[in-house]
């Protein structure tokens, strides 16, 4: 009985480390009614390595990290029609993990252009017209 707890105790330690918790890549764009302009394609991609098959070496995150790229080299706020991409390369050291994201780069549409856009909201009198 105690060898079987010990089993159970070293397998449920080595399966709590290949784990982590799940990330959140980005919010949700309402692809339905568009506020947003579209700005390009965009490809970003990011990457980890689990040196001799056991450290892990910015695994993590990978699909966060090549998002925040791919926005930031248009200058975006966010993606749309996203694609992502895993693949893993054998080294002499470990497996190397490339995670690569693409899609649709859009900047959401301030207040201003919207009010410029939509005649409903425009007719209505600005504060210093009113007086």
């Amino acid at each position: 009985m105690k060898k079987l707890c010990y089993t159970v105790l070293l397998i449920s330690i080595f399966l709590s480390g290949c784990s982590y918790a799940p990330v959140r890549i980005s919010g949700v764009l309402d692809t339905k009614n568009p506020n947003y302009e579209e700005l390009g394609y965009t490809s970003a991609n990011a990457g980890g390595l689990h040196l001799f098959d056991i450290i892990p070496i910015r695994m993590n995150g990978r699909g966060a990290r090549a998002y925040r790229a791919a926005v930031k080299s248009k200058n975006a706020d966010g993606l749309i029609n996203t694609k992502l991409q895993e693949k893993w390369y054998l080294t002499p050291i470990g497996i190397a993990h490339r995670t690569t994201i693409s899609g649709m780069a859009v900047r959401l549409k301030s207040s201003k252009d919207t009010t410029q856009n939509n005649p409903v909201q425009s007719s209505t009198p600005k504060e210093s017209e009113r007086e």
